[in-house]
């Protein structure tokens, strides 16, 4: 594997990484606030358009990363239950 080969398979690994604790995120959020019939990141979405009176489709056209950066305030002090991260210590790592 040469070096961009390598930067990119790490970038793309972060990102999966980051995905998965949104969706773990969602999760959270979904217990947090009682919601029954969402999980993951239809929860995030959910909660923005709650909180924000932003439309269904506003909200699922944003990617990932402006998901993340939306509720990032919420997920300050939230660590993902260390058995659902394997190898980490459940703590979302910093944006670059």
């Amino acid at each position: 594997m040469n070096e961009f080969q390598e930067a990119l398979h790490r970038r793309l690994h972060n990102d999966a990484d980051l995905e998965y604790l949104l969706h773990l995120f969602g999760d959270e959020l979904a217990k947090r606030h009682g919601y029954k019939s969402v999980e993951g990141i239809a929860a995030v979405q959910f909660h923005l358009c709650v909180t924000h009176h932003w439309t269904p489709s506003q909200v699922r056209s944003m990617t990932p990363e402006d998901l993340r950066f939306l509720v990032t305030e919420d997920m300050h002090t939230w660590t993902a239950p260390a058995a659902s991260v394997p190898g980490r210590e459940g703590k979302l790592p910093p944006e670059h």
